[in-house]
């Protein structure tokens, strides 16, 4: 009887408790039941046309790409050489061409990075230029080449009296270059002398080239705008300290920086400063890339910048770990760029915000090539990398 009278209580306190569990129980079941709804798929993008012949895309050196960049990059593949790759590769035809402080020039598939051929010409700091016709490509050693692009055999090749660090240009059937020689170089695709112009030290950069003129920035500070089919027809700005870097033309407004941090927009029409930005902290030895509202270059001070392009006035400052050697591509609203600190970063053009990095462990001083969807960049570690949208 004690125990009935125990036990009764019990159960009828049980009761409600075990009513509680069986509806939190019952909503569980009814809750994994229940289709969770999926997350939205990734939106695929497009960027880039099918080629990126050149060093910074094309004759203006914009350094700007069609499309947009997603938000994140994943590797495609890498390819290895055997010494620091400090040029762009270029890209056209399927195939990526990519030049190697190891003395070899490399042909490997856009798609896959399998290599196709090799040819050794000399050490190359500089990208090479793709035509229908041929490859062009300078050495460290002075000689300039023309190859096959289907097999790398050598079709022609030119001397000069110093080294190439700079890539060629081409435009209205004239191949462009510089050399530490002091000399700009115009040649025909079949290797004949056109026409010289010397200037009074090394030409280190990439020329520009526009209808109206061939523009380049020297080590003798000077800022040249020589008339395409008569070098005697010169225009020459004094910018005040060594001009290392290559230009970038938008419309008719060339841009250019020099040793002593100063940005300048010249007119090529009239061979006018339109504004200059001075950054006395700055030495910026990068190529700018511009486009319609925007100019964004690297800096030696550890810096990428971005300026307005029409006024000059800045925009906003990243700051990197180690100098920004390697010369930024615009594409759509995002910047590609990498730095000596070793990251490849992908910053939001409007405001700089870093997006998306990859630790490549090693200096950067190759630029981006942007072409078929794929980023290409080279690195001193020996390898090119393919980067792709995530699957």
């Amino acid at each position: 009887m004690h125990l009935q009278r125990t036990v009764v209580p019990f159960l009828l306190l049980l009761l409600p408790l075990t009513a509680v569990l069986a509806v939190i129980a019952a909503h569980r079941q009814a809750k994994l039941q229940k289709k969770e709804p999926l997350s939205p798929p990734a939106v695929r993008v497009s960027f880039g046309t099918d080629s990126w012949p050149m060093f910074r895309g094309n004759p203006q050196l914009t350094g700007t790409a069609s499309g947009e960049l997603p938000e994140h990059l994943t590797l495609a593949w890498k390819f290895k050489t055997n010494g620091p790759v400090k040029s762009t590769p270029i890209a056209a035809d399927g195939k990526v061409y990519i030049t190697s402080t190891d003395q070899k020039l490399y042909a490997v598939d856009l798609k896959t990075g399998s290599l196709l051929w090799s040819r050794e010409l000399g050490e190359m700091e500089a990208s090479a230029l793709w035509t229908k016709s041929a490859l062009y490509v300078g050495t460290t050693t002075g000689w300039f080449y023309a190859l096959n692009p289907a097999d790398g055999a050598v079709l022609w090749k030119y001397e000069t009296k110093g080294k190439i660090a700079g890539s060629a240009n081409f435009l209205n059937g004239c191949i462009f270059f510089g050399s530490y020689d002091g000399t700009l170089h115009a040649l025909s695709p079949d290797g004949k002398v056109l026409w010289t112009f010397q200037t009074e030290s090394y030409l280190n950069g990439t020329p520009a080239a526009v209808p109206s003129a061939v523009i380049a920035g020297g080590c003798d500070a000077n800022l040249y705008l020589i008339h395409p089919d008569d070098p005697r027809q010169v225009r020459r700005i004094d910018t005040g300290s060594y001009i290392p870097s290559s230009p970038a033309v938008y419309e008719n407004l060339a841009y250019i920086g020099n040793f002593e941090g100063q940005l300048f927009c010249v007119d090529t029409q009239t061979a006018q400063i339109v504004w200059t930005s001075s950054h006395s902290d700055d030495a910026f030895f990068a190529a700018p890339a511009v486009n319609e509202q925007y100019l964004v270059v690297g800096s030696q001070k550890n810096k990428v910048l971005c300026l307005d392009r029409k006024t000059g006035g800045l925009l906003w400052t990243f700051r990197t770990e180690d100098a920004v050697n390697s010369s930024p591509v615009i594409c759509g609203t995002k910047v590609l760029f990498g730095s000596d600190d070793g990251f490849f970063r992908m910053l939001s053009l409007t405001d700089g915000k870093e997006l998306w990095s990859a630790n490549l462990a090693r200096p950067i001083a190759s630029s981006p090539a942007v072409v078929s969807n794929l980023v290409l960049i080279g690195c001193d570690d020996g390898f090119v990398y393919a980067w792709k949208q995530p699957d």
